[in-house]
């Protein structure tokens, strides 16, 4: 073999080996690109007494809901024990999604990984605990989010010491409409109404609200619970 060959040969096997470096470069990079992916959108492992719990959530959101709240609280129309229906509803689905935090109330909001069997699981819970009378006007409002029901429940029926306000204006109108006589036991009851008045903090605005919000009645021919409660 010639100089001339030895050159031609050197070349060829150089370039044999410049693309296999680059076919080697080229799966390298594929390799890392899965490997970066995998790591950005880590896959949940199945866990199957999880994926049972949930399922029996799905199956029966009501009887779910009775057997991890043995008081199985009901939602009542004047939304006077929301905060124990919230807890036992927010109870329950952290048992049915098996979450160590909050469902309702975390900073991420749990709704939106819903997909739509759950939301539809959901929204029956809820609408299974309310009270009838709420739950005909609930129903009015042909909502089918999970997420709007429970943001329309709240809004209307959470009370932060509302609905104690509004017993003890209906106090004082009371007192003011039994009209008794003067005496010991009636200074004492209007001194006691004026001191849960004072420890409830109310508002010349707030009181006027309440006191108009007591003497409303509804309009002739308006349901009047719907009316009750569209003015809560």
């Amino acid at each position: 073999m010639n100089d001339q060959d030895a050159r031609n040969a050197i070349a060829s096997l150089e370039a044999r080996l410049s693309k296999m470096q680059s076919i080697l470069q080229h799966q390298n990079d594929v390799i890392a690109e899965f490997t970066t992916e995998r790591n950005t959108y880590p896959k949940t492992p199945s866990n199957p007494f999880a994926d049972d719990v949930k399922r029996q959530f799905l199956k029966s959101p009501l009887k779910f809901y009775k057997e991890v709240n043995p008081r199985k609280p009901i939602l009542s129309f004047d939304g006077s024990n929301y905060v124990e229906w919230e807890t036992a509803i927010d109870r329950a689905l952290q048992h049915a999604f098996v979450l160590e935090k909050t469902f309702l109330n975390d900073e991420k909001d749990q709704f939106l990984g819903l997909d739509l069997l759950e939301n539809k699981a959901v929204a029956a819970l809820m609408r299974s605990t309310l009270d009838d009378a709420l739950l005909s006007i609930v129903e009015s409002q042909e909502m089918s989010s999970s997420k709007d029901l429970f943001t329309l429940l709240r809004s209307k029926c959470q009370r932060s010491g509302r609905r104690h306000k509004i017993i003890l204006v209906e106090k004082m109108l009371q007192f003011a409409s039994d009209n008794l006589p003067a005496s010991e036991s009636w200074l004492a009851r209007f001194c006691s109404i004026m001191s849960d008045v004072e420890r409830a903090k109310l508002t010349i605005d707030e009181f006027g609200g309440l006191f108009l919000q007591a003497l409303a009645k509804a309009p002739p021919g308006t349901d009047a619970k719907n009316f009750e409660y569209s003015t809560k």
